[in-house]
């Protein structure tokens, strides 16, 4: 039996990304003889805001066997939410792992909320042709992260509004802040490992995340949550005013677009990931349960249609645009993000375009994160 040397499977610049859902193999099943142990059974978050766990790989099936890929399935314990989907490298020695062998590797992930159950998936074919399935689980119990950055509940016009506060490194600070918007599908909880790596570079963030039971598509609620949290952003110790910028998240990208349009002196940068720019085009191309939702959220009239559509007074736009898009993203498309891009460059704007090829509706985080960081300096 030959051990392999432990391999990192995530680079800790990569940890920041958010993948897309991994392969489906049809008809793959589960070898006797192959199996896969995450240990500890159950994990904390460090302080970084990474799950970082083993993972043992032993081949007693009689044949040798031939990894193809390999993921996370993230199912937060305490939501009725989607699991996440996480693709892994196949780590060396597990593409092609004999009869009697074993490999043990780390992963370093982002933690993506406090707990949960993680299950890793290993796809793999035999020499006979045949193809199936290794898997093992874990539980994620904690955050030391989320420790350090507690929840804060406030009420903005009658509705909840959790907030997560990151003061800047005080040996790097230099008067820049970030309000950091989440998506619809994701807690502020979510976006614990990127605010604390703005923070560690001298930036102070705030994650502010959309209204408890608000649901209005980046409509009056949400906006006045975030101008809220913004308020509270400019009150944080060393920040400086001339020195703000906002990140968004999906419709938190709509809604930071909308924030810099209705106040355009407020952020010298805004970075727009996976955002919906016109309502008329994310309706379109939604499914029929998904059209519906919008509809629920934004109403009918084509008015409050027309305030969720950026790109409707893209002309108007102030600060720095950082647009970050995926190519094949199937719940925004990125016809409508490429297009605001190009109309606040007509009119004289700075914009920063990063459409990433075969990605769809999640993308790395550390592409927004480095755009912005730039255009916050001094």
């Amino acid at each position: 039996m030959s051990a392999r040397p432990l391999l990192r499977l995530l680079a800790a610049a990569g940890a920041l990304a958010c993948l897309a859902a991994g392969p489906r193999h049809a008809a793959a099943l589960d070898f006797p003889g192959l199996t896969l142990e995450c240990r500890p059974a159950s994990i904390a978050a460090n302080e970084e805001g990474y799950w970082r766990f083993a993972l043992v790989l032993r081949n007693g099936t009689g044949l040798g066997v031939y990894g193809d890929s390999m993921e996370v399935v993230i199912q937060p314990q305490d939501s009725t939410a989607e699991p996440l989907h996480r693709r892994l490298l196949v780590p060396s020695g597990a593409d092609a792992l004999s009869d009697g062998d074993s490999l043990e590797t780390e992963v370093l992930l982002n933690a993506t909320t406090s707990r949960a159950r993680l299950e890793v998936v290993f796809h793999f074919h035999a020499g006979t042709g045949e193809t199936g399935v290794a898997r093992g689980s874990l539980l994620a119990v904690g955050s030391e992260l989320e420790d350090l950055h507690p929840s804060q509940v406030v009420r903005v016009a009658g509705l909840d509004v959790e907030l997560r506060r990151f003061p800047a490194d005080e040996a790097q600070a230099g008067g820049g802040a970030v309000l950091l918007l989440p998506g619809e599908a994701r807690r502020p909880e979510s976006l614990l490992a990127p605010a604390a790596r703005l923070a560690g570079q001298g930036v102070a963030v705030l994650i502010a995340g959309l209204p408890r039971g608000g649901g209005d598509f980046a409509g009056p609620a949400s906006r006045a949550a975030a101008f809220a949290a913004l308020d509270t952003l400019l009150n944080m110790p060393g920040v400086a005013a001339n020195r703000v910028g906002v990140w968004g998240i999906s419709q938190g990208a709509t809604l930071a677009l909308e924030l810099a349009l209705a106040r355009p002196g407020a952020f010298r940068a805004v970075a727009s990931q996976s955002g919906s720019y016109d309502l008329w085009a994310t309706w379109r191309a939604a499914l029929p349960d998904a059209k519906d939702a919008i509809v629920a959220a934004a109403g009918r009239d084509s008015a409050g249609w027309r305030d969720r559509s950026p790109l409707k007074q893209a002309a108007a736009f102030k600060p720095a645009l950082i647009v970050v898009h995926g190519e094949l993203d199937p719940v925004y498309p990125v016809g409508p993000a490429q297009a605001f891009a190009d109309a606040v460059r007509a009119a004289g704007g700075d914009v920063t375009e990063k459409i990433l090829p075969r990605r769809g509706h999640t993308v790395p985080y550390i592409e927004a994160a480095r755009f912005l960081l730039q255009r916050l300096g001094p």
